[in-house]
């Protein structure tokens, strides 16, 4: 058949219809009463229908859907942003997606579970043309749409891309370069024949012609160029971008790639002098009220003095030296003295997908990892993310503060480069940080400048080759995320325009992110087939309302890995993935966890023994030492202990002993009562000074009184028991005392008077402190608790045996104990009791 004369296409081309380019496969249910329960986009069809143990989960040409029944919450991740899948225990089927987040679910039976991993690892399979990812059919089923036209708040979005050639000019005009002086466009690459991974339009310095740029291209690696991309419009300084130079073993030179970075050096100081001589002759002109002549004008521009390019290579100096057996290298700087080199020490592609599959493995863990922070630290991702940052600001910092002009690159110059170049361009020009800027930011850097999106995402054909994948571009969005978590109010759009823009990277939605250069795009007209990603994200839904334009012209943000955090929106919950074990059942019989008493108790300790007790839920533990027992639980602890040992002992068919019983009993009325007898001691420690002083003046009156009245030793009661009670407990600082005249003593004997006792005895008491008064009582009750008497049914009181002060042998230095430290255990206090009886008494 032959076309019309007037060359449009043939008339068949235009009847075919989406239905037969694009026909839709039939649905196939595991069950008849399922029923697709999301709505299908244009285009979209489900191949697969099937049930979880809890949901519904469904298979299209898009996506993979995933509903469960108990919480109703809805999972849908698209095909293209699916890396792999696995199965674990036979019926529990885990899916890892390329943006880190992890989607579980589980099956009835294990043939089900990996019948579903097959269905997936099809689907997500590399495709044989291009036309096979959902971008292709989506935009042909939707342009049929009655409502693709209509005021639409979907539909009003999808939109073809722009032309790359208006966004260049505009942006040159925005910046103000000089086309007519210092700087010029060339077409060299119009048909892609200087740079094939190259946009058409290039800005050079106007003083080198297009020969001077194929000789360069033959020089750099994959013919990549030293190319401008921004200028500064106070300083004048530019930032270019290229790929290595092809030194090699021999040490090989191009003097016209020297020639052409002396360029850059010149064109920035003739650009900084023209316009510093057009802002004279303003001043001039406004003075004087008439316009200056052109020729006046260029007769007055002086050249300022060049400065010095800075060369940024984002490798390390060992990794550029190696490259030399490759073909690549570096700059010799003594072939190159108008420009200096910096070594980022940058990871290439290869570490930082190592890095991200740690990464990715520990965000699919469990949540409750006690060294879950140790391990983030291990997989060095935001390591990678600081040294990222400190190469941008490298590049902000010889822009805005040194006037210089930078030349970055690294091996090819499309992994890192962009990176480092965007970055930097985000920090230094408020422009891009609006919705539209930043969209002619992604397209100039990232996909104008050749990024292999199809190789480094993995969803284009003969993109099968695992070592060429690596999350860069996933990588500076999070860069991107870290600067706009610093600087808020800097940003139009919000964090959730990132979350999505990263997906949707992946998703193969929009053609966008297709093919790897602009010429591949072109070639297969993905522009023209498929809708683009920036009109949908234009939308109000994603603009920051804390948004401030110009509020801060040049942003400096911290680089340290301290400053910066992980972006868990994306690689922890973008997908409502890294479910905790409570999404598989239980084994066993059965039962969840909620049915057993909700959350699982935590160990308690000694301080907590009283409270833990409570058959309600946990509390908060007191962390003050003077927290008081609720009575009507201690009361309750025998009869809740008895009840679970017999519940328990029941459990294995075993009858409880009543010695046991007993046994329980008399061990609870123990810790019973020395815990109420701690918690006084506790008490009278935390007395107050002013209570101590007028405590310890009481007893010197007391021992003044008491040292006229003769007694013996064991006729002497014990100041620790009040009315000779021994379970009548009470507190009261001790001193070497004599027995007053109260106290119990055998009428048979009559008291014989007691010598005066000599003056060391007033000499001791006055330098008796507080923390002696303390100890004394310490040891005096346990030494009780080491000999059994306190809490005991039945027996004669205990009388304590005063100290003879007098007859003592050692000086009040010795009575200045070492305090006791009440906050160990039990066993550390008696051994050092036990010693001190021994030595002294």
């Amino acid at each position: 058949m032959e076309g019309s004369g007037d060359g449009s296409p043939q008339s068949s081309m235009c009847m075919v219809k989406a239905a037969e380019l694009f026909p839709k496969p039939v649905l196939e249910k595991e069950e008849e009463k399922l029923s697709v329960r999301f709505s299908e986009l244009a285009g979209e069809s489900v191949k697969y229908l099937g049930q979880t143990d809890d949901g519904v989960l469904a298979l299209s040409n898009y996506r993979l859907f995933l509903q469960k029944n108990s919480t109703g919450a809805e999972t849908s991740v698209p095909l293209g942003l699916i890396e792999s899948t696995q199965v674990r225990d036979l019926f529990h089927l885990i899916v890892n997606c390329k943006d880190a987040s992890t989607v579980k679910c589980s099956f009835s039976t294990s043939e089900q579970c990996a019948e579903w991993q097959r269905r997936i690892t099809l689907s997500i399979g590399i495709p044989e043309t291009l036309e096979a990812l959902f971008a292709f059919p989506f935009h042909a089923w939707a342009s049929e749409s009655p409502t693709l036209n209509q005021d639409n708040e979907w539909y009003g979005r999808l939109q073809r891309v722009g032309n790359y050639d208006d966004d260049f000019r505009k942006e040159v005009e925005r910046l103000q370069f000089d086309l007519q002086g210092a700087w010029r466009i060339s077409h060299a690459n119009a048909e892609f024949k200087l740079c094939p991974s190259y946009p058409r339009l290039l800005l050079v310095p106007a003083c080198i012609p297009d020969d001077t740029l194929q000789n360069v291209a033959s020089f750099r690696s994959s013919r990549r160029i030293p190319a401008v991309v921004w200028r500064h419009e106070r300083t004048g300084a530019v930032i270019a971008r290229c790929s290595q130079p092809e030194v090699g073993w021999l040490g090989w030179r191009n003097s016209k790639d020297e020639q052409l970075l002396k360029a850059f050096s010149d064109a920035c100081a003739f650009d900084r002098g023209t316009q510093e001589s057009r802002t004279r002759l303003n001043s001039t002109a406004s003075s004087e009220s008439s316009p200056p002549s052109p020729e006046g004008s260029h007769e007055e521009v002086e050249m300022d003095e060049p400065k010095k390019i800075l060369i940024v290579d984002a490798r390390s100096y060992t990794s550029a030296v190696t490259n030399r057996a490759r073909g690549g290298g570096c700059e010799c700087p003594e072939y190159y003295p108008s420009a200096e080199i910096q070594f980022m020490s940058l990871g290439n592609i290869h570490v930082i997908r190592k890095s991200f599959h740690a990464l990715r493995q520990l965000c699919s863990s469990q949540p409750d990892i006690p060294n879950w922070l140790s391990l983030l630290e291990r997989t060095m991702w935001l390591q990678h993310m600081s040294g990222l940052l400190a190469a941008s600001m490298v590049v902000c910092h010889a822009i805005e503060r040194n006037g210089r002009p930078v030349l970055v690159h690294c091996s090819d110059g499309w992994d890192r480069t962009p990176q480092i170049v965007a970055t930097a361009q985000l920090c230094l020009d408020p422009y891009y940080r609006t919705i539209e800027g930043f969209r002619v930011l992604v397209e100039r850097e990232w996909l104008s400048f050749g990024h292999k999106f199809s190789d480094r995402c993995g969803h284009g054909p003969g993109s099968d080759e695992t070592n060429e994948r690596c999350p860069v571009f996933l990588q500076w969005l999070d860069c991107v995320h870290q600067i706009h978590r610093q600087f808020p109010c800097s940003f139009e759009f919000d964090m959730g325009y990132l979350i999505k823009l990263a997906q949707h990277s992946h998703s193969c939605l929009f053609g966008t992110f297709l093919c790897n250069t602009v010429k591949e795009r072109l070639e297969n007209s993905v522009p023209d087939r498929t809708f683009s990603v920036w009109p949908f994200l234009s939308g109000p839904m994603y603009k920051n309302h804390l948004y401030v334009p110009n509020r801060e012209r040049v942003l400096w943000p911290a680089h340290s890995v301290r400053d910066l955090r992980l972006w868990t929106e994306v690689y922890l919950g973008s997908w409502g993935g890294n479910q905790s074990a409570a999404d598989y059942p239980a084994n066993g019989d059965g039962v969840s966890g909620q049915e057993l008493g909700g959350s699982m108790t935590k160990t308690r300790s000694y301080g907590d023994l009283m409270t833990g007790v409570n058959a309600g839920g946990l509390t908060r533990r007191s962390s003050d030492p003077n927290m008081t027992v609720d009575s009507s639980i201690l009361a309750g602890t025998l009869n809740l202990s008895q009840e679970n040992s017999i519940d328990s002992n029941m459990s294995s068919d075993r009858e409880v002993s009543p010695d046991l019983v007993d046994h329980h009993t008399s061990s609870l009325a123990m810790i019973q009562h020395t815990t109420q007898k701690l918690q006084s001691l506790t008490q009278e420690l935390n007395q107050s000074d002013e209570e101590l002083e007028n405590n310890i003046k009481n007893t010197k009156r007391i021992a003044a009184a008491a040292a006229a009245a003769a007694a013996t030793p064991d006729s002497v009661s014990s100041s620790l028991f009040i009315n000779g009670n021994s379970n009548s407990y009470n507190f009261q600082p001790i001193v070497p005392e004599q027995p007053t005249a109260a106290a119990a003593v055998p009428p048979a004997a009559p008291p014989s008077p007691s010598p005066t006792p000599p003056p060391r005895h007033h000499q001791l008491v006055n330098e008796i402190d507080e923390n002696t008064s303390r100890i004394v009582k310490i040891e005096s009750y346990l030494e009780d608790v080491v000999d059994g008497r306190i809490g005991a049914a039945a027996g004669p009181p205990r009388i304590a045996k005063p100290i003879p002060v007098a007859d003592t042998g050692f000086g009040s230095a010795d009575l200045m104990m070492e305090s006791v430290d009440l906050s160990g255990n039990l066993d550390s206090i008696f051994k050092y009791i036990k010693h001190f009886l021994r030595r002294h008494i």
